[in-house]
């Protein structure tokens, strides 16, 4: 039950410190090339590339989740 606690309150802070950086990269680039919708699909499936990559690490490692991996470890530091 600890584990499930402890998950979700993770969870919700990455949530959060994602939600606070995406709405300051809109800011930042308000009325530019970037449109919204777009870059919220890319920035959401970067932000998940690294738990994706780790779940599929857990089925078989490969090329795919490698990757994934390395993307979400460059996004997340």
């Amino acid at each position: 039950m600890r584990i499930i606690i402890i998950l979700s309150v993770f969870l919700i802070i990455f949530g959060f410190a994602g939600y606070y950086v995406y709405t300051r990269i809109m800011q930042a680039f308000s009325g530019t090339f970037i449109y919204s919708k777009i870059f919220l699909i890319i920035y959401i499936i970067l932000l998940s590339s690294f738990f994706i990559g780790k779940l599929l690490e857990s089925v078989s490692i490969g090329i795919v989740s490698d990757t994934l991996v390395r993307i979400g470890a460059i996004g997340a530091g």
